[in-house]
């Protein structure tokens, strides 16, 4: 039988823990699916952990088959050009290994509820005049 990884594949940010959401995505991932896949994620560039590095550990952990979730909500060129090269270059380098280019995360209907609670929990909160450069709420 196959071993299967999961891998969400984020932008990356200079900012210390800007990536904390994705990590808590792919940890509630690891509990809601059980022990039966390997879920990792990883940034595109500026602090890691990246792409080649996550994908040979996947490798290394026994996965044959490996799903590449891109976290981003719109097309761009990172979806369009910079995953998929990256991801060829692992095809060769793995001749053995299925890797899927999985789906962005794009639109979706459960999206418009998340913003519209979004835009209720942001009424209360102050004008940007009185709290100066403030981090999210």
């Amino acid at each position: 039988m196959k071993k299967e990884a999961v891998i969400l594949i984020g932008h990356g940010s200079r900012i210390p823990g800007a990536a904390e959401d994705m990590k808590r995505v792919a940890s509630g991932m690891r509990e809601r699916m059980g022990g039966g896949r390997i879920v990792e994620f990883c940034h595109m560039s500026m602090t890691g952990p990246f792409f080649p590095e996550v994908f040979d550990r996947c490798v290394a952990g026994g996965a044959s088959k490996v799903v590449v979730i891109p976290y981003f909500l719109h097309m761009g060129a990172h979806i369009l050009e910079d995953i998929p090269e990256l991801l060829l270059a692992k095809a060769r380098e793995y001749p053995g290994v299925e890797i899927i280019f999985g789906r962005n995360l794009g639109y979706d209907d459960c999206l418009v509820d998340l913003v519209i609670r979004r835009m209720n929990e942001s009424w209360s909160l102050p004008d940007i005049r009185n709290t100066g450069r403030r981090k999210p709420a």
